[in-house]
């Protein structure tokens, strides 16, 4: 009977510990047709390091010891929902331009790997990026201005600049710009009186004639003073004087009201932690006082784990990871760093963002790289993506890499040249029943049949990579 330890590494989520191995167990009992599945221990119990599953195959007599770990690292998501309305404002920006100037829009346009449907819910995750930043634009306009949009006073010290005033200014100016028109018109009517009077009234015409020429000249040269009084803002003023404005204004925008109103402000929040945390992943940043960064904290979590289970001591012939969604991007980062384990490890991506993020970041593509291009090859690798999954993105074929660097020629240009495929395509199975409206199908893995099969069964059944054609 094979041994086999099956290495959980859950997507990005701040569940419980072993919430998802829990999760991942209970769809193993109900999504393996064919075999028969005997479970020893609570799935969710702390105390337990792993959960037995003996296999028996129905069909055959295939059967298997299996363990289900789990690399937790949930813990390690910042929680942001203790921000200021300031940092959140600041975290915003930078995440906006992170993402606006890295590589994945420069991927987009010149390797085409991503699928339309990817590129299409990149854009709908835009929007909803953007609605959210909205929101905290929204939050600190209400922190600075209050309910009466009022301008306090550490800002107007700040910004060298007076609103107040500057408002006053602009309304002398409209004052006298109606004075000036209306004395204006009424010179313009008293000279043409003054055309169409007869001898006797010749000399009261031209009075008023006067008078209101002179009333006229008054208010313009009134108007012109109060346009030299104003004093446009400069600079930081500029800038607040336009910032101010365009808070005050959000507040009315029935658009965006309605928006926010109906994609509702948790599901905003949640939307925007994503691309918050792959940023911090993909830049290796510390959290808080911590000098690790948060992308050596969640790869040491899964080596961890995988140290374990290829020890000879625990006697696994084979050892299957099991990565979800971001953890897939997490599973490569830390089996890029095993060497000889590879040759008993086979890795099951479930809407893995791979190919998303190794266009925003080369780094990705590189550990990609360094299981393709190890001298011990990886049993293989299971790559599952959804057709309806918007935010997986199939596995990329890599380029290769040398000494961390595009390989390149001996004339300092870019190869571009690609590794063999040595692991079978990406598959996308038939999805569980849903409605029209869910919007659960990024976590539908777990209720597919093909890909929990895919664990239990024999790994000489698992689809297996094309022969690559001899060359020369």
């Amino acid at each position: 009977m094979k041994k086999r330890a099956i290495i959980l590494v859950p997507g990005f989520s701040k569940r419980v510990k072993y919430a998802a191995r829990e999760q991942l167990v209970e769809a193993l009992d109900h999504h393996t047709d064919g075999y028969q599945l005997t479970i020893s221990g609570s799935a969710a119990a702390d105390a337990n390091e792993m959960v037995n599953i003996k296999v028996k195959s129905r069909r055959d007599h295939y059967e298997s010891d299996i363990d289900v770990y789990e690399a937790y690292w949930g813990d390690l998501i910042p929680d942001w929902s203790l921000e200021s309305p300031w940092q959140r404002f600041k975290r915003g920006l930078t995440l906006i331009l992170y993402w606006a100037t890295g590589g994945l829009f420069h991927a987009i346009l010149d390797r085409r790997e991503i699928p339309s449907r990817t590129i299409g819910g990149l854009l709908a995750f835009a929007f909803v990026l953007m609605l959210w930043y909205m929101t905290v634009i929204n939050v600190l306009a209400l922190a600075i201005l209050g309910e009466d949009n009022t301008v306090p006073e550490w800002l107007k010290t700040a910004l060298n600049w007076n609103p107040s005033e500057y408002a006053q200014s602009l309304e002398a100016v409209e004052l006298a710009q109606a004075a000036s028109d209306k004395a204006k018109a009424a010179a313009q009517e008293a000279a043409a009186a003054l055309s169409a009077a007869d001898d006797a009234g010749r000399e009261a015409a031209q009075a008023l004639a006067d008078a209101t020429s002179a009333a006229s000249a008054e208010a313009a040269k009134t108007l012109e003073e109060a346009q030299d009084a104003v004093v446009p803002p400069e600079g930081l003023a500029w800038v607040g004087h336009y910032l101010v404005a365009f808070f005050a204004s959000i507040k009315d925008w029935s658009i965006y009201i309605f928006l926010v109103g109906l994609l509702g402000l948790g599901r905003l929040e949640g939307a925007a932690n994503i691309p918050s945390f792959l940023r911090v992943y993909l830049r290796d940043d510390p959290i808080g006082e911590d000098k690790i960064g948060v992308r050596a904290h969640t790869r040491r979590r899964v080596i961890d784990v995988l140290n374990k289970v290829y020890d000879e001591a625990s006697g696994y012939d084979e050892v299957h990871v099991v990565a979800h969604s971001l953890g897939g991007v997490i599973a490569v980062d830390a089996l890029a760093e095993c060497g000889r384990d590879l040759k008993r490890t086979t890795l099951h991506t479930w809407g893995a963002m791979l190919g998303l993020l190794s266009q925003q970041d080369e780094i990705i593509e590189m550990e990609i790289s360094k299981v393709y291009a190890s001298e011990v090859k990886m049993n293989n690798w299971l790559d599952f993506v959804f057709k309806a999954d918007l935010l997986g993105s199939p596995r990329p074929q890599p380029r290769v890499f040398e000494n961390g660097q595009l390989e390149q020629d001996a004339n300092g240009k870019l190869t571009k040249r690609l590794h063999d495929p040595i692991f079978p395509p990406t598959s996308s199975p038939p999805m569980p029943k849903r409605h029209f409206w869910d919007t659960t199908v990024h976590a539908s893995y777990y209720r597919c049949e093909a890909v929990m099969l895919a664990l239990v069964g024999p790994e000489d059944a698992l689809p297996q990579a094309k022969p690559v054609p001899a060359t020369g």
